[in-house]
């Protein structure tokens, strides 16, 4: 998809939330999957309801609506991916999914695919890398408008920022953290212990410049926040698609 000719937005907690909340209250995208897994080829598909979803906005020509696949390249092509990088990624995927109120499975699964792609980009030439993000970006966005989120928390978390340091020294350190998963009775979804590795792997990432989405302490609060959502609260139950 072309690149937008208006100056690229950069990435910042305003522009992603501003682009997540206008993607997921879309009436073209969520009618146009509601449309397409109600017939065939998608409905016929042998697959979970989340991955027929995804199709919809996928780049498959029998299976996807144009119009909605390019609409969220669009919005993907606004932004400005020349500092983007996994670090980049995973401060922006874990910061959404604390933003919601509930722990979602769906959006869990960005988070760690992040963290995949992340692995393997410094084998990627710089125009490949770049390619790679993007792509990453229009999927895990495609994803957000499947779960169907609109539980949003009303302020950015990381706010008041005089009060964070504070805030962060009352959550579990991460050898607690760590305790707290492996004492989960009975078999846990082993993406609560996914959840918490990728989690404590990127606070330790030391990512900060001036360009960075989040500063070293509130990339610490949010992958520890993110760590003990996934530990303490069950899962938003998905047997189903969810219902605006």
């Amino acid at each position: 998809m072309p690149l937008s000719k208006e100056p690229l937005r950069p990435f910042t907690r305003q522009t992603v939330f501003e682009l997540a909340d206008a993607l997921t209250s879309n009436a073209l995208l969520l009618s146009e999957q509601d449309r397409l897994v109600a017939i065939s080829p998608v409905k016929d598909l042998d697959i979970g309801w989340i991955q027929r979803g995804l199709n919809v906005f996928s780049g498959h020509p029998e299976r996807n609506s144009p119009e909605a696949f390019a609409l969220i390249w669009n919005e993907v092509n606004k932004f400005d991916f020349s500092n983007f990088d996994g670090s980049y990624a995973l401060d922006i995927v874990m910061w959404l999914y604390v933003m919601l109120k509930h722990n979602d499975f769906i959006i869990l699964h960005a988070v760690t695919s992040a963290w995949s792609v992340h692995q393997m980009e410094h084998l990627l030439s710089p125009s490949d890398k770049v390619k790679a993000w993007r792509v990453w970006l229009h999927v895990a966005l495609s994803a957000l408008v499947t779960a169907r989120v609109r539980d949003f928390r009303g302020e950015d978390i990381c706010s008041p920022s005089d009060s964070l340091e504070d805030r962060l020294a009352a959550l579990p350190s991460w050898s607690q953290l760590r305790e707290k998963a492996l004492a989960i009775p009975g078999f846990p979804d082993e993406h609560v212990y996914k959840m918490v590795q990728v989690a404590e792997d990127h606070a330790h990432t030391k990512y900060d410049n001036a360009a960075s989405f989040l500063s070293l302490t509130e990339r610490e609060y949010v992958a520890r926040t993110a760590a003990l959502t996934v530990i303490t609260t069950p899962f938003k139950p998905f047997l189903q698609p969810p219902k605006l």
